[in-house]
C-alpha cells in the first residue's frame, strides 16, 4: 500500500511542534523552491532542550532542517552507532547467528515465522536483494558496502552469516579496521575508487546535508547491474501524526531530511535512479523511542525498553507489524537500480 504523502502537509496541528509561519528554501524531495511551512521541533529531552527550525514542503510533505548548523556537533563521543555493545556470550552469539541465517536464506514462510519468535531489525529488508527479487541475486560472494555503517554492526552480522566481501564506510568512524572479508573505512563511501554489487545506506541518508550529492555520487561506486538499498524514516506515517515533535525517528537536528515516499522517489529520479521496489520496514523501536521521549527519556542516553512493561512491548510490536501491513510505518526500504 502506498503511503499518504500529502498527510504531513494537510493534517491538523502536529503534536509537540510549533508552526511559526512560512519559510523560503528548496525541498530536498520534490525540489520545490520558495514558500514552505516553518516549524520549530524539539531536540533531545533534557534540561537544556533546544528547538530547531525545519521547513515542511506543502507540495510533497517532506520535512527538512532550515537553519545553518552542522548537525555533526550533536552526535557527541557516546553516540550509539559508533560504539559496539559488550560482546554476547558464546552460546547467545551462536543462537543469533543461526537465527540470522534462517532470516536471510530460508524460504519466506520460515523466515517470517522466525521473525515472530526472534526478530532482527534490519536483516529482513536484505532478502529481496539476496533472493533476486530486485535484480539478479546477490549473496555471500557479492561485493557489499554499507555507507554510514557506524561501528559496522550490520556488516559483522553478515560476516558471521558467511558473507565474504564486505566494506563499511563512515566519515565519523572512530577507528578503521581490516580483517579477512570485512573492511571498515573512515570515508563518505562515494569517493572510493572501486565498485560494489550492493550499496546500502541503512538509516544514514537522512543525516547528510546534501542528499542530492550523495544520491548522484552512488552511481560512481555501483557496479553495472547492481542494487542500491536505502532505508530511511518516512514522515507520512502514523508515528509523525501521533507523536509529532516527540517522534523518535525525527531526531532533530541529526536527521536533516525526513522524506515522504513521493518526495524520496522524486529525489531518486532527479538523480538518475529507478525505484524498483519500496517496502514498509518499520519496527518497534520507532514506537518505543517515541514513547520514551514523551516521558523525558532519549534512546541516545540509554536503553529505553527497560522503561516499559512486557505487555506494552508486545502491544507495540504488534502495532509495528500492523503499520507495515497498512502502509503507515515510519520507515521504508527503497531498492534502486540505474
Amino acid at each position: 500500500m502506498r503511503m499518504n504523502d500529502r498527510i504531513a502537509a494537510t493534517m491538523p496541528p502536529v503534536p509537540h511542534v510549533e508552526v511559526v509561519g512560512r519559510v523560503d528554501g528548496r525541498c530536498p524531495g520534490c525540489g520545490k523552491t520558495g514558500d514552505h511551512t516553518a516549524l520549530r521541533v524539539p531536540g533531545d529531552p533534557g534540561p537544556d532542550r533546544e528547538l530547531f527550525a525545519y521547513g515542511l514542503c506543502d507540495a510533497c510533505g517532506t520535512l527538512f532542517l532550515d537553519e545553518p548548523i552542522d548537525p555533526s556537533q550533536f552526535y557527541g563521543p557516546n553516540y550509539y552507532s559508533h560504539h559496539a555493545p559488550p560482546p554476547a556470550s558464546a552460546l547467545k552469539t551462536k543462537a543469533m547467528t543461526a537465527r540470522n541465517i534462517v532470516t536471510l536464506f530460508a524460504p519466506a514462510a520460515i523466515s517470517r515465522a522466525m521473525g515472530r519468535v526472534s526478530e532482527h531489525p534490519t536483516l529482513p529488508c536484505l532478502r529481496p536483494v539476496i533472493h533476486g527479487e530486485v535484480s539478479r541475486a546477490f549473496g555471500r560472494d557479492a561485493r557489499w558496502i554499507d555507507i554510514g555503517c557506524g561501528h559496522g554492526a550490520l556488516l559483522k552480522t553478515l560476516k558471521a552469516a558467511g558473507f565474504r566481501n564486505l566494506t563499511g564506510a563512515d566519515p565519523f568512524m572512530v577507528a578503521e579496521s581490516h580483517e579477512p572479508g570485512l573492511r571498515l573505512l573512515r570515508s563518505d563511501g562515494i569517493s572510493l575508487s572501486e565498485q560494489f554489487d550492493v550499496v546500502m545506506m541503512q538509516s544514514s541518508l537522512e543525516h547528510v546535508l546534501d542528499p542530492d550529492a550523495v544520491l548522484s555520487g552512488l552511481h560512481r561506486i555501483l557496479a553495472p547491474g547492481g542494487v542500491v538499498l536505502i532505508r530511511i524514516p518516512i514522515i507520512s506515517s502514523y508515528a509523525w501524526r501521533t507523536y509529532g515533535g516527540e517522534w523518535g525517528n525525527l531526531d532533530a537536528p541529526r536527521h536533516v531530511t525526513l522524506w515522504s515516499q513521493s518526495g524520496f522517489e522524486a529525489a531518486a529520479a532527479r538523480n538518475g535512479w529507478k525505484v524498483a521496489r519500496a517496502a514498509c520496514d518499520g519496527y518497534m523501536r520507532g514506537i518505543t523511542s517515541s514513547e520514551a521521549r514523551l516521558i523525558g527519556e532519549s534512546e541516545h542516553f540509554g536503553k529505553v525498553n527497560r522503561l516499559f512493561t512486557r505487555s506494552q512491548l508486545r502491544t507495540w510490536k504488534k502495532l509495528a507489524a500492523d503499520l507495515n501491513r497498512s502502509g503507515q510505518a515510519d520507515e521504508l526500504a527503497f531498492y534502486l537500480t540505474a
